[in-house]
């Protein structure tokens, strides 16, 4: 038997598929879990499908394992890894063909969250905070606007009982916790959030386009707002040689419309005059982006003040 052969006959397709959701769970646990230097070693991780090869990020793996091993809404992930022969204070050591078989189904993984995770919807329910516009949020928007939601903050779907998988993936797979105070609808308490992936026509924001962003007249953030760009492909910030940490807002005094509208200008390269106002992007990276109002006045969290979507400019 050739070693395609024996690949299909140990491993089928659904083998890997479960394997990547098992992956998948694994990591999403880790990097809750870990502690802030390896967070980001172990999303990149995940992205290069070497999770099961580094000493330090099994062990991330299995400090979560080990931890959550009592918990019986677990046991099926964790049996799916138990498969493998990854089981908490056990040694892990896979033979070639199984690492090469792990790595691919954490690729795939990945791969899977990042699909994921760029969606306006999830399972059918828009995401969208404003059903006019293009920004998203995974709890507070349009079609749950209210403090009432049919999840709660460990993504149980409260009517079913059961974990909603792919609204939490869509969330883990670019931030690595949320809060009370980041979902709050209390004026004055914590940050309002809204995320975009898409510009105003529905196409992907990318590093070579230009873009304005209109902000109207009285930002309602009680202490400040900031607008941050991060990489679409692996959700770090997006760093440039223009701007290396990629966030403007209040704080730094942008110029005011006369009207009281701030206009954000996003691209490879500021528009003439509009330097107090740039973010910079990079050529060939798609992004996407994060206004924060922290503090959110009323009409924040009543959604009545809306900024415009990124529309192209030339």
């Amino acid at each position: 038997m050739d070693r395609g052969a024996r690949f299909w006959h140990r491993f089928d397709i659904r083998r890997i598929e479960d394997l990547s959701n098992a992956v998948l769970g694994a990591e999403l646990e880790a990097i809750q879990m870990a502690g802030p230097r390896i967070r980001g070693s172990l999303a990149f991780a995940a992205r290069d499908g070497i999770i099961f090869s580094s000493g330090q990020r099994l062990r991330a793996v299995e400090i979560a394992a080990r931890q959550r091993r009592h918990e019986p809404r677990r046991s099926d992930g964790l049996g799916l890894l138990a498969n493998v022969g990854l089981v908490a204070g056990q040694p892990f050591e896979p033979d070639a063909e199984t690492r090469a078989i792990l790595d691919a189904a954490a690729k795939t993984a990945y791969k899977m969250s990042r699909a994921i995770g760029i969606n306006e919807e999830v399972n059918g329910q828009s995401l969208l905070v404003w059903p006019d516009r293009r920004w998203t949020n995974p709890i507070n928007n349009a079609a749950e606007p209210r403090q009432e939601k049919s999840i709660d903050l460990s993504w149980r779907d409260k009517a079913g009982g059961f974990t909603a998988i792919e609204r939490r993936v869509w969330m883990f797979t670019d931030y690595y916790s949320i809060s009370p105070g980041m979902v709050s609808l209390t004026p004055g308490k914590g940050a309002f959030y809204a995320i975009a992936f898409n510009d105003a026509n529905g196409d992907r924001l990318s590093g070579d386009a230009s873009y304005k962003v209109t902000l109207p007249p009285d930002v309602p953030a009680g202490l400040f707002w900031s607008l941050t760009l991060y990489e679409a492909e692996n959700a770090s910030g997006l760093a440039t040689e223009a701007r290396r940490f990629p966030s403007l807002g209040s704080r730094d005094r942008p110029v005011q419309n006369t009207h009281g509208t701030t206009d954000l200008y996003i691209g490879p390269k500021a528009l003439g005059g509009q330097e107090a106002n740039w973010l910079a992007t990079a050529p060939g990276r798609g992004f996407f982006a994060i206004l924060r109002l922290y503090g959110p006045e009323e009409a924040a969290i009543n959604y009545s003040w809306k900024p415009g979507d990124f529309e192209k400019v030339e």
